[in-house]
């Protein structure tokens, strides 16, 4: 196989919504960044673009280029994996696992884009000759080494196990046997255990097998609620986000569906590909087919059964050529979280509710915090509790002390800051918590650091330029916290609701970033976390 070092490039830099008539090749400069984003169209190119935004929802992405694996006829390229963590760091070394689905293989990039060849022979093949290597995880801490994962749609349908790095001379490891149905091994993705592997089999099951053991566990979900399960990605909770075919739906830890949302219908095509942004915060999915779009959108808002996508784009270049069917298989974001490889980060967030009297909310019978909401004749009436306090813990597990600091919380939908932050000052508390109560840590709360959008949902943004000028007096240091609670009411009391719209989940995210000196600046650690919670419906006459 030609290890051709070199990378296709348009010869303009232009944002996707621009026309690019046709594909340059040029030498490559540009290295994978935090948060960019890779789409696989076919005949061994994968397509690189760059995000305005990170990790947050962008409003633009820049073409950067298009990888190519020479010498490839595959229809579509499918799913991708990086090796964060280990190769990325070095250029020339393998970065970027990509499937060349009916060219049976998987093929390897370094972080420049540069084609580095095949990994090993990859795809076991039936009686027809295909095994239709479809997805791909890197998991560096498995017990039998470094190991990336290959599922395959035909084939024999086994879950396959590679070497890291894996290169054109790699030898396979493990061939694991497995219940499939209806196709296969199709998406693979490991669990934060790296023993239990979670697969689609383009049905309406989340499947799991235990590669530590050799052992079929249960099913981890029985009943998505589209016709296809397609790519997942499982979160730090332990819930998974799932390309089902007509839309993206989220199971929670249990396997039970929380909600669905970005419809494919104005796609024309079927969702097929996702991946998740560094922060766990927001995802991106594509449509294979129809409109090839790449679609973005909020954890919290696929939890509210938002149908409309926050930003889209179209993953493939207006008069590229040699690509195969030239349809969207994969996608893929650097950085990308995933459970079993997870990008570094230094600041440990964590998210918790209570009631205003600080008792933790009850729970439903799936154990997870609820309140309800009291209708009256299909009006809100009322919510017990009556105000949530939704709480943020940042832990500084960075190894150094920090100095500044910036929050940013998404609230829940529907639920608003109570009392209206500005001019009233009750609703939002810092703390230092050097204790085990949440009655007694001392507070550090400065007004003028604390901002409140408007919108819903809204956010509050917390920005500690230095804690030094806290009432704190020195840096966080190592293993210290802090606590942000926010005080919040139910947006929709005096609204029309049917009751048959509960129970609804309500998720509240928060994203912060440190730094090592004042005014955010310094060596930056960064951090994310999300919870939520349930309201159902209590009908009274």
């Amino acid at each position: 196989m030609n290890k051709s070092r070199t990378l296709l490039l348009t010869l303009l830099t232009v944002t996707a919504t621009l026309l690019v008539p046709n594909i340059t090749q040029v030498h490559a400069v540009n290295t994978f960044q935090k948060c960019d984003v890779f789409t696989g169209v076919g005949g061994g190119q994968i397509n690189w673009y760059r995000p305005n935004d990170c990790p947050g929802i962008p409003s633009a992405v820049t073409f950067q280029g298009t990888l190519q694996a020479t010498g490839f006829s595959d229809s579509v390229m499918t799913g991708m994996s990086f090796d964060v963590n280990g190769g990325c760091a070095t250029i020339g070394q393998p970065c970027l696992y990509a499937t060349t689905f009916n060219a049976n293989t998987a093929v390897v990039f370094d972080v420049t884009g540069a084609y580095l060849g095949t990994c090993g022979g990859v795809g076991n093949l039936d009686t027809a000759g295909n095994s239709d290597v479809e997805s791909a995880v890197v998991v560096p801490g498995y017990s039998g080494g470094p190991s990336v994962f290959f599922g395959q749609a035909d084939g024999d349908q086994h879950i396959l196990r590679y070497p890291l790095p894996c290169t054109p001379t790699s030898t396979l490891q493990d061939s694991f046997a497995v219940s499939t149905g209806p196709r296969g091994t199709d998406w693979v993705d490991m669990s934060s255990d790296l023993c239990n592997m979670h697969y689609t089999s383009e049905g309406t099951k989340i499947r799991s097998f235990n590669v530590c053991t050799s052992t079929q566990n249960p099913d981890f979900a029985t009943a998505l609620p589209g016709s296809s399960g397609f790519a997942h990605r499982i979160l730090s909770d332990g819930s998974e986000l799932v390309a089902d075919n007509a839309f993206v739906v989220h199971v929670s830890n249990t396997g039970a569906n929380i909600n669905t949302c970005i419809s494919s219908a104005a796609g024309g095509g079927i969702l097929f590909s996702m991946d998740i942004l560094p922060d766990q915060n927001a995802f991106a999915a594509a449509i294979i087919g129809g409109s090839n779009a790449v679609s973005y959108q909020t954890v919290a808002a696929c939890d509210a059964g938002t149908a409309a996508s926050a930003f889209s784009f179209t993953g493939i270049q207006s008069g590229q050529t040699d690509c195969g069917a030239c349809i969207i298989g994969g996608t893929a974001i650097y950085g990308e979280f995933t459970s079993s490889n997870p990008p570094p980060q230094g600041m440990h967030v964590s998210k918790f509710f209570t009631d205003s009297s600080l008792n933790p909310l009850p729970l439903d019978s799936k154990g997870n915090s609820k309140a309800d909401v009291v209708l009256a004749h299909g009006i809100v009436k009322s919510t017990n509790p009556g105000q949530i306090l939704a709480w943020v813990n940042v832990t500084n597990t960075s190894g150094s002390s920090v100095q500044s600091l910036k929050l940013n919380e998404t609230l829940p939908v529907d639920w608003k800051v109570n009392p209206a932050w500005k001019p009233a000052l009750g609703a939002i508390h810092v703390y230092f918590a050097n204790t085990n109560s949440l009655l007694t840590n001392p507070e550090i709360t400065q007004p003028s650091t604390i901002t409140v959008s408007s919108g819903n949902p809204q956010t509050v943004q917390l920005a500690i330029p230095s804690f030094n000028a806290t009432a704190i007096g020195h840096p966080l240091m190592p293993g210290q916290s802090i606590l942000l609670s926010v005080k919040l009411t139910y947006g929709l009391i005096g609204t029309s609701q049917p009751a048959s719209s509960y129970p609804r989940n309500y998720t509240d995210t928060a994203v912060t970033v440190a730094w090592t000196q004042a005014s955010f600046t310094g060596t930056e650690s960064t951090g994310s976390g999300s919870a939520f919670f349930t309201a159902d419906a209590k009908v009274v006459s």
